[in-house]
């Protein structure tokens, strides 16, 4: 009887190459499985708390104060704007508001820039011009008040 003998010889890639296919389909299995539960029906604000929680435990409120912190270092330091009392403070949408009063047009307009530039957030600017904002609209005799119909 004739029995051929393959002892210690390879014939080909097949076992080797099945284990490392199941090995690879089961990673991918297990990667498909992890990616739909973190971006499943809610999935981007999962990535967005993930993110901010590998970043560090910074909180909102510290972040803010810091770019309040900025914009107003920025405001102090340049020289067209020193000695006006400005203040900056954050409103609603995140935006930052910028009031207080100034002596012409041209340094309301450069204080915002400086704002926006420095804070790279949306500015609300609330700054009034002395001799322009601070004027009644109409005026108004003293012996006529309001009428209704």
């Amino acid at each position: 009887m004739n029995v051929p003998v393959t002892h210690g010889v390879r014939t080909g890639w097949g076992g080797e190459l099945a284990t490392w296919a199941v090995v690879g389909f089961s990673a991918g299995v297990a990667a498909g499985f992890l990616l739909g539960e973190l971006l499943g029906a809610s999935g981007g604000r999962r990535i967005v708390r993930l993110i901010r929680t590998l970043r560090g435990p910074r909180t909102q409120a510290e972040r803010r104060s810091d770019l309040l912190t900025k914009v107003r270092e920025a405001l102090r330091a340049d020289l067209s704007l020193a000695g006006l009392m400005l203040e900056v403070g954050f409103g609603s949408r995140g935006r930052i508001e910028l009031q207080g009063w100034v002596a012409t047009r041209r340094q309301r307009s450069h204080a915002y820039r400086v704002a926006l530039e420095t804070a790279g957030v949306p500015v609300l600017n609330r700054t009034l011009v002395r001799g322009e904002d601070d004027r009644q609209p109409f005026p108004v005799a003293p012996d006529e008040s309001p009428r209704s119909a």
